[in-house]
């Protein structure tokens, strides 16, 4: 059973237990059935924007990022990431509140975040979406098509490159950038290698 926030997890050990959640369809059968029937892709994402999610970078948010579904006092879902994130963290914050967004009228195990919700249960879901989204920044397609479609909506969103995920995403679109470590092997692309794995 999972004990921490999957954000403190490192990849295999998540990657292990979501694996294990999957094989006992936990937490259930429907949870599975809406990952594997509507995949992560960058159109999933367009269609996103364009039904109307909004996003904005704030630097006073109480979590890294969180997701608001449309409702009576807000007309429109938004996703708040917080500013200050940078590279890796920034780009699997956004994955995983998109992940939150792309599965809302779905399963509500994986938009659901209720404080109401036990411990024990929020971090289940959590490790779920968490393992969806290192996948998803993963992809260069995916990370792409995420960066690109809402960098108009917050104009501080631009792309980045750490390793070689993103590298393959952005090559020399990252404005200004020139030194990118992973290439002298201070990141590597391990993160890029085992996340990118496609075993859903």
């Amino acid at each position: 059973m999972i004990e921490t926030w999957p954000s403190n997890l490192k990849w295999e050990k998540l990657d292990s237990l979501v694996k294990g959640y999957k094989e006992l369809l936990v937490p259930d059968v429907k949870t599975w059935v809406t990952i594997k029937e509507k995949p992560i892709t960058a159109e999933r994402i367009k269609e996103l924007r364009k039904s109307g999610l909004d996003f904005f970078l704030r630097e006073r948010v109480f979590e890294e990022g969180y997701f608001i579904p449309a409702s009576r006092n807000c007309h429109k879902p938004m996703m708040i990431i917080k500013r200050s994130l940078t590279g890796y963290d920034r780009d699997v914050t956004l994955m995983h509140e998109l992940i939150h967004a792309l599965y809302e009228d779905g399963s509500n195990i994986l938009y659901d975040a209720s404080i109401k919700l036990p411990r024990e249960v929020r971090l289940v879901n959590n490790a779920i979406v968490d393992w969806l989204a290192r996948k998803a920044r993963a992809n260069p397609e995916i990370l792409h098509a995420a960066i690109k479609i809402f960098e108009f909506a917050a104009l501080e969103l631009m792309p980045q490159v750490y390793d070689r995920a993103s590298f393959e995403a952005f090559g020399m679109e990252a404005n200004g950038q020139r030194v990118f470590t992973f290439m002298y092997g201070l990141n590597e692309p391990l993160i890029y290698q085992m996340e990118s794995s496609k075993n859903l």
